[in-house]
C-alpha cells in the first residue's frame, strides 16, 4: 500500500520524466509530446507521475490508423486551483464507456 505524501511537485520536471520514460513508445509510434509550461502543485509525486504517464501513454497508444499520435500538456489557472490539460488526437472514448472510465 502506498502512503500518500503531499509535497510540492514540479509538474514541468515530472512531465519531462514521463516523456523520458515513454521514449521507446515515442520512437515506435512516431509520436510526440508537446509540454507547455506547467505549474508547481501540492500533491503526491508518485501518484501524479503515474496518472500523467497513464494518460500520455494512452494518448500514444489509442490513435487513429495512419496518424502519428500527438499529446499536448498545458495548464490554466482558475481562481481556486490549477487545471492540467492532457489533450490528444486519438480515437476517444465511446460515450457508452465514459461513465466507467471517469
Amino acid at each position: 500500500k502506498h502512503r500518500v505524501d503531499f509535497v510540492d511537485v514540479d509538474m514541468d520536471a515530472l512531465a519531462g520524466q514521463v516523456r523520458d520514460d515513454l521514449a521507446a513508445a515515442l520512437l515506435r509510434t512516431g509520436g510526440q509530446i508537446d509540454i507547455g509550461t506547467l505549474p508547481q502543485v501540492r500533491g503526491d509525486a508518485t501518484l501524479l507521475r503515474l496518472l500523467l504517464q497513464n494518460l500520455v501513454e494512452n494518448g500514444l497508444k489509442f490513435t487513429r490508423p495512419g496518424h502519428q499520435p500527438r499529446v499536448r500538456l498545458r495548464h490554466e489557472a482558475t481562481a481556486e486551483h490549477w487545471l492540467i490539460h492532457v489533450e490528444d488526437d486519438g480515437i476517444g472514448i465511446p460515450a457508452e464507456h465514459q461513465a466507467a472510465v471517469f
